[in-house]
């Protein structure tokens, strides 16, 4: 059966248009799967225009460059700076998931999804190494002024080998595939700090 056949029984199921006993169950079967898709689809929103996606990519990116900016630089600040600019820093990380939300409406939602851009989104969110990155920053922020240079040093280290080895690899690939869309002849990357 076509599925547009199969919509339009479905359909008549739905509204009770065969009401022999036998449709019984069908019918409620039908009601349960789509009372699971709608709510499944609710969040669901078009894919994002190529203008949309180009300005996720770049601000993604740039967003990159504010968090690698003070990751090479933390080590060098005062206390009362450091806090300051982990503020900064923290404010640009999670602007980076605003950008990822455009793209992974194009990538990873329906028909078109990018299965390099799925493994990506499982670094970054499935294994919580964006979270990471988010805690580290946080804790800059919020205790800057009062951590030892070697607990910076430390810390600093610990996020840059998470994001180094697996954030920012992730992000390229979303940049790669948001490059192969708009057909850009040179691939953007994400920034790295000095310090990956």
């Amino acid at each position: 059966m076509k599925p547009c056949q199969t919509l339009v029984v479905a359909a008549a199921l739905s509204n009770g248009a065969m009401a022999a006993p036998t449709f019984g169950l069908a019918k409620t079967a039908f009601d349960a799967t789509m009372g699971m898709i709608s709510s499944v689809a609710a969040p669901f929103l078009p894919p994002p225009s190529n203008e949309e996606i180009e300005r996720a990519q770049m601000g993604w990116r740039n967003d990159t460059m504010v968090v690698s900016r003070f990751l090479s630089t933390a080590e060098t600040m005062s206390p009362q700076q450091l806090s300051s600019e982990a503020s900064i820093a923290l404010d640009a990380e999670l602007d980076e998931l605003t950008h990822k939300k455009v793209l992974d409406r194009k990538f990873t939602q329906g028909f078109g999804q990018d299965q390099v851009v799925l493994q990506a989104n499982n670094v970054l969110e499935g294994q919580q190494t964006f979270q990471f990155v988010v805690d580290g920053l946080k804790d800059f922020k919020e205790n800057g002024e009062t951590m030892p240079p070697q607990e910076v040093s430390r810390k600093i280290r610990a996020i840059n080998t998470d994001r180094c080895g697996q954030v920012l690899p992730s992000i390229d690939k979303y940049m790669t595939a948001a490059a192969g869309v708009l057909q850009q002849p040179e691939v953007p990357k994400a920034y790295r700090p000095t310090n990956c």
